[in-house]
């Protein structure tokens, strides 16, 4: 009899991350469901129409009217209507294993406790960079406050992950600075896996074919670049100071414009704002679209990507794509993903701390052919040294690691 499998993916990016691991286990035999969580926020919708899109068959959660921290006063009622929910699912489907991927919604914790008192065994995938402090850096004084604070807090209060999220059976993560992350929050040691990334096994076959041109004429038309000029991508994503992201987008149209080319900006939909009014901003600011185009939805991150010609960014996903996809990385203050931020300097990856060494770097990539060679290679060294989990062997990895626990609990 073949195992039920059933994938819960907590966010839209999981549909894709999912798929090759799906694939994997299909292969050893296994039967493959998607459950598609059901609750009163709007980022359910992106889950389902993310899973239409990709033609996956999935089963809706059923509606129970959940609306976390809508109705504060109420919650405790809603989370016990929430957790009588996932018991009867539970107890009219036959599970073999249940794998989530990781920032999971209310609705994920609850199947989470549930699951651990019905002995179903459980996989966490993180299949990013964990992020923490870099011991290496030195961080100024707001950022030092900011850890100190959270140290003390975390002592204190013992805020470390509920018992039941570091209950997993498996945490899958994608390399070696990912474990001392999970170790503070509780996870065991012995549950940690790295075992590298199964869509970045997907994402490095798909950049070895590469975009044919029908593809990136469509993706300039989607994001109405100006035809000729050449994109630089700033990927936006956990600054929240207004003004830190105006004064990066500013340095970088000034940029741009010695390149004569034009500046895109993604920001990311959990944190972005109105795009309408970062337009308006623009035109106050006397940028014109040849200087400045925004987004957010339009392309996915490899395919904004694949498009430009270099990458300025905090983001550890969209730097990852970067140095696949061969294309200049620069790396700015934001960013906390330790590994990242090893990459500028171990290998010589430019790192950008004041306005001017941003603009100039990102002139020396968009110009200087030498300094644009270096950059990749440099991308391509940090890849091979850093990531060797990234190896293309990541997702048979977890697959026979999964199909070993399963066996475990049927023994």
């Amino acid at each position: 009899m073949a195992w039920k499998v059933w994938f819960v993916p907590a966010q839209p990016n999981h549909v894709a991350k999912f798929v090759p691991l799906k694939e994997a286990m299909r292969r050893r035999g296994c039967e493959i469901h998607t459950l598609c969580v059901d609750i009163a926020i709007p980022r359910r919708k992106s889950i389902r129409a993310m899973l239409e899109a990709a033609g996956e068959p999935f089963e809706m959660f059923p509606p129970c009217g959940f609306r976390p921290f809508e109705r504060w006063p109420f919650e405790l009622v809603e989370r016990h209507r929430l957790n009588r929910a996932v018991r009867r699912w539970l107890d009219s489907h036959e599970v073999d294993l249940l794998v989530f991927g990781t920032d999971t919604p209310i609705v994920t914790r609850e199947f989470i406790k549930e699951s651990l008192k019905r002995r179903v065994p459980r996989v966490h995938v993180h299949d990013g960079l964990c992020g923490g402090p870099n011991p290496q850096l030195r961080p100024g004084p707001l950022t030092r406050a900011h850890y100190a604070v959270s140290d003390w807090l975390t002592k204190v209060f013992d805020m470390r992950a509920p018992r039941y999220e570091r209950s997993a059976d498996l945490f899958f993560v994608m390399d070696e600075s990912s474990p001392p992350t999970l170790l503070r929050q509780g996870v065991p040691a012995e549950r940690i896996k790295v075992v590298g990334s199964a869509q970045y096994d997907a994402l490095a076959r798909q950049v070895e074919k590469g975009p044919s041109d029908d593809e990136l004429r469509r993706w300039r038309e989607t994001i109405q670049a100006p035809p000729g000029r050449p994109l630089l991508l700033y990927a936006h994503q956990h600054i929240t100071r207004t003004r830190d992201v105006r004064g990066l987008i500013r340095t970088q149209v000034a940029a741009m414009r010695r390149c004569g080319g034009t500046l895109y900006v993604k920001f990311h939909p959990s944190t972005g704002g109105r795009l309408d009014d970062w337009r308006r901003w623009a035109a106050g600011e006397g940028m014109t679209p040849a200087d400045v185009i925004f987004g957010m939805k339009e392309l996915l991150s490899i395919e904004a990507v694949q498009l430009c010609s270099a990458c300025v960014t905090a983001y550890s996903t969209v730097s990852l794509e970067a140095m696949l996809c061969k294309k200049p990385l620069i790396l700015i203050q934001y960013l906390k993903v330790p590994v990242m931020l090893r990459y500028g300097q171990d290998y010589g990856v430019p790192e950008a701390f004041t306005p001017k060494q941003l603009e100039d770097r990102i002139v020396a990539v968009m110009t200087d052919p030498a300094a644009r060679r270096q950059a990749i290679e440099n991308g391509k060294t940090c890849l091979q040294k850093e990531l060797r989990g990234l190896d293309g062997k990541s997702t048979d990895r977890m697959a026979d690691e999964m199909i070993a626990l399963i066996r475990r609990y049927h023994e």
